[in-house]
């Protein structure tokens, strides 16, 4: 078990507050290691000290999309620091079942399923009775089950899915270990109708019956324990209005438009830059991180150099050219660099033209960082978590995503700095510094110039973010070391 399920439940328990784990029980294995959600029923009157003591433990409170959003669950997320895994929480103050956009069913057994827990003897959370887990299982059967599936049952003789076939088998091998009658427990409580316990009857005797899938598809829940939450008019408009916006976000994020896809942090987006030398693992870990929270969290990763991505035509432009150049007229890099030189102090007609196009492209260069950093700006205003690959500075000029132009005369020069100045303002939440070795990083990047990555590790600690909490990392280490030292810095500061 994570070391912070385990800490959640004990919180739980010297709390004296009720919970349990009250669906998919089949999965606790999974459960136990934070592979799957954890799905925690608890008394709704404890919500106070439950916060708490999910504060404690340094849960941070996520929101789902509109299209999402049910009443009586909140969603929480938090970082196992042993392994770096990512636990999601689904706290169930009320028993909410239904159709994917709706939940449109309360199930009134709260209380008296908290009541009629008990723990798990192999994995130790604590699970409703067998016999009131075969009774939600039903219930949730019959909401979501429609006569589609019935006729499809009808001519398969499959009525449950896989998965429900295995809660459904998991349910019933454990009735077998319990030595009083599931169905003299189910009758002693009022609020279950007669029909039911008959269905649940009919369930132990013959799994596989049609008949079976017919009582339970045409099973109306609307009795004590199982009330309707809205009509069916009401319901059906729902799905169809939460399911259009569902769908229509998704392709507008397709086409380019980055906009609300998943839960976001309750107090707010963020952005976190990772910025090194070539050989510190930047983009390697930009990626494994943006993953990491996307399983959970609406997180974009943005590369903010010029190789990938959105590019302005004028820039693809000149970097054909430039390609081009260097295929019919290759020379080494020493003479490309002399004949830089030479290029920006000459002063004739051609000479002043080449350094005019070659600001004009540096200019543009800057412009397109620019673009992406307010894109940034207006994914974190929206509650995102922004991951980017390297981050525009002020600090270093001609290289490491400084600023480029050279001529302060000129009027790339000028506009370039007021670009610069602009992006100085919205400079981003967290900074990761990676620091890295030389030697290290040349056997990372060897086909990448040694004394360029010499300089970019000389003048690191000379760029600076003003406003951001900037966290200093060694990535002379493993990659996995790396990345959890990273996690627990962004999860602390984010």
């Amino acid at each position: 078990m994570l070391s912070l399920i385990n800490e959640l439940i004990d919180s739980f328990e010297n709390n004296d507050i009720q919970y349990c784990h009250w669906k998919s029980n089949q999965k606790l294995n999974k459960l136990v290691k934070g592979e799957i959600d954890l799905d925690f029923l608890v008394p709704r009157y404890r919500a106070n000290e439950i916060e708490v003591v999910l504060n404690k433990l340094d849960f941070k409170r996520i929101i789902s999309p509109p299209w999402s959003r049910f009443p009586g669950i909140q969603d929480w997320v938090a970082l196992d620091r042993k392994t770096g895994s990512m636990v999601h929480l689904h706290l169930h103050y009320r028993l909410n079942t239904g159709r994917s956009f709706t939940k449109e069913i309360h199930i009134n057994l709260e209380e008296h399923i908290l009541k009629h827990s008990d723990y798990d003897e192999e994995f130790g959370v604590k699970t409703p009775e067998f016999c009131h887990q075969l009774l939600l299982f039903l219930l949730r059967c019959s909401v979501k089950k429609t006569y589609v599936d019935l006729i499809k049952s009808l001519v398969s003789g499959k009525f449950f899915a896989e998965e429900e076939r295995n809660e459904l088998e998991y349910i019933l091998s454990g009735l077998q270990k319990v030595n009083d009658d599931p169905l003299e427990k189910i009758k002693s409580d009022e609020k279950i109708p007669d029909q039911l316990t008959t269905i649940c009857k009919q369930l132990l005797e013959d799994n596989k019956s049609r008949g079976l899938f017919v009582k339970i598809t045409s099973f109306q829940p609307q009795c004590d324990c199982a009330e309707m939450r809205m009509s069916k008019t009401s319901r059906i408009a729902k799905a169809w209005f939460r399911w259009f916006w569902d769908k229509f976000y998704g392709l507008l994020n397709r086409i380019g438009f980055n906009k609300l896809r998943g839960k976001i942090l309750s107090n707010g987006g963020v952005v976190i830059a990772l910025t090194g030398p070539d050989g510190s693992g930047k983009s390697t870990i930009a990626e494994q991180i943006s993953t990491w929270l996307e399983w959970k969290i609406d997180c974009r990763k943005i590369y903010m150099g010029t190789g990938s991505g959105k590019t302005s035509p004028m820039i693809f432009l000149y970097e054909f050219l430039t390609d081009v150049k260097r295929f019919f007229f290759s020379t080494d890099s020493a003479s490309q660099a002399e004949n830089l030189n030479s290029s920006e102090k000459d002063s004739s007609n051609a000479g002043l033209m080449r350094t005019t196009i070659k600001n004009c492209f540096k200019y543009m260069v800057a412009r397109a960082k620019l673009k992406k950093v307010e894109e940034c700006e207006r994914l974190r205003a929206n509650g995102s978590v922004v991951i980017t690959d390297r981050f525009p500075q002020s600090g270093v000029r001609n290289f490491y995503d400084g600023p480029k132009c050279n001529e302060p005369e000129s009027y790339f020069y000028r506009k370039e700095h007021e670009i610069f100045c602009r992006i100085k303002a919205l400079n981003p939440d967290i900074a990761v510094k990676l620091y890295v070795d030389l030697e290290e990083a040349i056997k990372r990047k060897p086909n990448d110039s040694k004394s360029l990555i010499a300089r970019k590790i000389n003048v690191t600690d000379d760029i600076k973010f003003q406003g951001s909490d900037v966290i200093k990392v060694d990535a002379n280490k493993k990659l996995e070391e790396v990345r959890k030292e990273i996690k627990k810095y962004i999860w602390d500061n984010m």
